[in-house]
């Protein structure tokens, strides 16, 4: 004969095994409002041979890859046509000082959607989407962008993008167009 105990039964009976679920949950759930409250999901792009961009993933509406024959001008402001509308482009190397970028064919387009208009900020590539802290280490100098901080143990600038629309013109132009 050999008595054999039911280990999980006693320690649910006596409360234990509960307590630890319970405390279990309480840890997690703090660290999750931790990650909420201390960082953000960053779309990372990167202009040039090595600069580092990000804008927070809730001012992307979408990735587009545009090919350069569909580049059209109105105003002259480099247009393209999309979803039935006229979206203007802004190539992000010439608005930050960094002179012309490389052509590429198709463009790497980042689409920003506001108020039903859509603004397209044409970078160089794509490089990932990340959910990091935004404390911001340096403030901006140039109009556009915020500052910098370290993402991915790389520094990264975090743009502005109402300040890139405003310093693109593209607001007046769209006042012009409402009246």
């Amino acid at each position: 004969m050999a008595l054999i105990l039911d280990v999980l039964g006693i320690a649910q009976r006596s409360g234990v095994v509960s307590e630890v679920h319970d405390r279990m949950l309480t840890e997690m759930a703090a660290k999750s409002q931790e990650r909420r409250d201390n960082g953000q999901s960053l779309m990372l792009f990167g202009l040039g041979a090595d600069r580092r961009l990000a804008v927070p993933l809730s001012q992307v509406a979408r990735l587009e890859e545009i090919p350069v024959s569909s580049l059209e001008k109105a105003d002259g402001q480099e247009v393209v046509q999309y979803r039935g509308q006229i979206m203007p482009l802004i190539r992000l190397c010439e608005l930050l000082g960094m002179g012309a970028s490389a052509p590429q064919d198709p463009m790497q387009v980042v689409v920003h959607t506001e108020g039903g208009r859509s603004v397209g900020l044409v970078v160089d590539r794509i490089i990932d989407v990340v959910d990091a802290a935004c404390d911001v280490q340096r403030a901006g100098r140039r109009p556009g962008v915020r500052g910098s901080a370290v993402i991915g143990e790389r520094v990264t600038d975090l743009l502005d993008v109402q300040a890139i629309i405003r310093a693109a013109d593209l607001d007046s132009a769209r006042a012009k167009v409402a009246v």
